[in-house]
């Protein structure tokens, strides 16, 4: 699954992140930095939502632009490819 940004076995905290994501509204995830948290909340969920009709619409708010724009991009290439 992703083979393009996902290339080592996930973790068992980062299904605990997605898991999250899917059964709560709003949190906070704190893991240090490179733990996957951005990949795991604007890659892989997004891409869950959509495809498992838990989402219809959904913003992606980051620390810049570029980074947002990033992720679309990401998630689009899944989606077309």
């Amino acid at each position: 699954m992703f083979p393009s940004w996902a290339t080592k076995k996930s973790p068992d905290f980062h299904n605990e992140m997605l898991a999250a994501a899917i059964t709560k509204d709003r949190g906070i995830i704190i893991a240090p930095r490179g733990h996957a948290k951005s990949t795991i909340i604007s890659r892989v969920y997004p891409i869950y939502a959509v495809v498992h009709r838990i989402k219809k619409n959904m913003l992606i708010i980051s620390a810049s632009r570029d980074l947002a724009v990033g992720f679309l991009r990401d998630i689009k290439f899944e989606f077309e490819n």
